[in-house]
Order: structure tokens, then sequence, then C-alpha cells
């Protein structure tokens, strides 16, 4: 059994929305624009201590320009750098950076993040996202790049519809690109590399999840792997999702190439991760290299976990020889709790398989259709 992910967990009831009146009149920044139409323009390389807000129906167009983030006087940066304000929200042409901010963790809307869309659809596109982090953390948020919108339980109707494009995240804290709940998401063109092989974070290059849909397309996702015991990192992963098309991206030195994973209403979200399409990816130097799991874990578990219907084609899985555990695997288990997980009717065909112990292992799972699996599955 392979190890469970470590995801970015965010709890619907845990979002406040906005800034307060008391951080505005504190903030401190240095940016300015001129705004020219529905455009906001960077004047130039600037720092801020709080959030910048994009008006609603605006761009923000960092013209190649950097904004730093630094912890204010008092206190600690807390939040996005740069958030929509309203329900349609474009960033484009920026770069955004951190300055020795401080360890402090924080939760809900405080996490830290690049750039943020919450509740909106727009546009994130040739940005440059780099060390949103707070040093060697431990604590689960410092995201380059987020789009969430509730319902996170999977039944929401009317997605915010987001394009996330041709931008390079580096050295973030906990995920490079992160879509949650209600919100169609074309992720496509992406450079997202995280800092390796770390002991303090399990990172996740793009994760889609709590019911989040659409395609992550030709992106290169690299070093994300976790040395500590129990979770693992994972280049790209599908949780508690469903319909999503991840195709001809490369994934390389991440711990898990790329993951669909369920563990069963976790944190209010959907019990499923089913009609997944993992095909024509290019995986290496992975100790896991595609999986579809389903769990009951207790007490993370609200509700039986499946796994149904999801299809592993055409795809090259490298590992490396020693340290590669399973190509593929397909499979669903207890590790603790009375939920019955699900795994039925998935497929795994035509993909190009090496340097892994086992090559392809099932465990736990029903009707899975294997075939054409080689160089020596």
């Amino acid at each position: 059994m392979r190890r469970a992910i470590a995801l970015m967990a965010f709890m619907a009831g845990s979002l406040v929305l906005g800034l307060s009146a008391t951080h505005d009149a504190e903030a401190a920044t240095t940016c300015t624009f001129t705004t020219i139409g529905s455009t906001m323009r960077l004047n130039a390389d600037c720092t801020t201590d709080a959030t910048i807000l994009i008006p609603n129906g605006m761009t923000l167009d960092g013209r190649g320009r950097t904004i730093t983030a630094m912890d204010p006087v008092a206190g600690h940066f807390t939040g996005a750098i740069v958030k929509n304000a309203g329900a349609v929200a474009n960033v484009r042409n920026l770069k955004l950076n951190t300055s020795a901010l401080s360890d402090v963790c924080d939760d809900g809307d405080a996490r830290l993040r690049g750039i943020m869309l919450q509740g909106a659809s727009g546009n994130i596109t040739d940005n440059t996202v780099q060390n949103i982090n707070q040093g060697a953390s431990g604590c689960q948020e410092g995201n380059g790049i987020e789009a969430r919108n509730e319902p996170f339980d999977g039944t929401g109707s009317n997605p915010t519809r987001v394009t996330i494009t041709g931008n390079r995240v580096t050295q973030y804290q906990k995920t490079g690109i992160l879509v949650s709940g209600n919100v169609r998401a074309t992720v496509t063109d992406n450079y997202i590399s995280g800092i390796g092989p770390v002991g303090s974070i399990a990172q996740n290059g793009i994760q889609f999840g709590y019911g989040a849909t659409g395609v992550i397309k030709d992106n290169r996702v690299f070093a994300n792997a976790y040395t500590g015991p129990n979770w693992a990192s994972t280049g790209i992963l599908i949780f508690q999702s469903s319909g999503i098309l991840v195709q001809g991206n490369e994934v390389k030195d991440s711990q898990v190439g790329i993951a669909i994973e369920t563990w069963g209403c976790f944190a209010g979200g959907p019990a499923a991760a089913n009609n997944n399409h993992i095909v024509y990816n290019r995986i290496s130097g992975a100790q896991w290299g595609v999986s579809i799991a389903a769990y009951s874990y207790a007490p993370y578990s609200e509700c039986d976990a499946e796994a149904n219907g999801n299809k592993i084609t055409n795809n090259s899985i490298r590992g490396v020889p020693g340290v590669g555990e399973q190509g593929i695997f397909i499979g669903g288990s207890v590790i603790a709790g009375t939920f019955t997980p699900e795994v039925d009717r998935n497929r795994a065909t035509s993909n190009y398989i090496v340097g892994f112990d086992t090559p392809v292992e099932v465990d736990g799972a029903t009707n899975t259709v294997l075939n054409a699996n080689g160089n020596d599955a």
C-alpha cells in the first residue's frame, strides 16, 4: 500500500472574506498603479505588508515588475499578496516574491498565498510567483496560485471559471497551483518546481480537490518529495474530485507522479474521485508513478470513499531503480475506521513502465482492466 498523500485541506466553514478595516488602516505598501480602462498597471517594483485587492472586473498588469511581501512592523504577513475584490479579476505579467516572512501558522483566509481568486472567475497568465514561503516551515500554507469557490462538497452549480496558463511557480511552501471547490479550471503550460526532498512539509505541485473540475495539460512539474514518515508529496494530485483530464504533463523527481485519491468526504468534501483520465503524461524519478486509491482513514473519513471508472492510458512512467516501488497502484483499504472504500472499474492500458520493484499492483480493487502495460509490467 502506498502512503497517503499529504494534501492541502480547507474547511468550508473557515472562510473569512476580505480584510478587516483595522488591517486596511495599518497596511503599508509602496505599490502604486496607473489605471487605464479596466487595467491597473503596476508602476514600479514595490513592497507590501498586506493583501492588494483587484477591483471587480479589473486586470492587474504587472508589466514584468515585482511585488514583494514583507511582515508588517507589528505582527506578520497574512493572506494572499494579490487577491480579487469582486466576481471577476485577472492577473498578468506580474512577479511576486516574499522577504523573510515569519514562520507563523495561519488558517482560513489568513493562509499565505501568492495570487488568489476566491469566489471569482478570471485569467492568471504569464506571471512569476516565487518564494511563497516562511522559510523551512511545516505550516500548511504557502500556495503559489490558488482558485477556490464554495461549496466544497461537489454539489455546486454555476462554477467559477478560471484559466491559469504560462506561469512560473517556484519555491512554494505547500502547493504550486491549488484549485478547490466549485471551480472549473484550465491549468496549462505552467512551470512548477518545489524545493526538492524536504522533511519539513509534504508539497504538491498541482492539486485539484473538493469537487473542482477541468483540465491539467502540458505543464512541467518538478521536485516535490517528502523525506518524513507516513505522508507523500505528489506532482499532480486529484483529491475527492471527478471528471478531470490530466494530459501531456511532464512530472519529474516527485515522490508520487500523479495521484487520484479520496478519503471519503474528508473535510466535508465529496465521497468520490471518479472518471478522471490520466493520458500521455511523462513521469520520471518517482517512487510511486501513478496511483488510484480510496481509503477509510479515521478520523479523517466521514463516508464511504469511492474511486471508480478512472483511466490511466498511454503514459511513460519511469522510476529510479532501487527506489521506485510501484509504477501503477490501484486499490483501496481501511487504514482505520469503519467506512468501506470502493475501487471499481478502473483501467490501466498501454503504459510504458520501467524502474519499479512492482510495475503494476492492484490491491482491494474490483473489475480492474489491465492491458499492454510494458516494458516490464
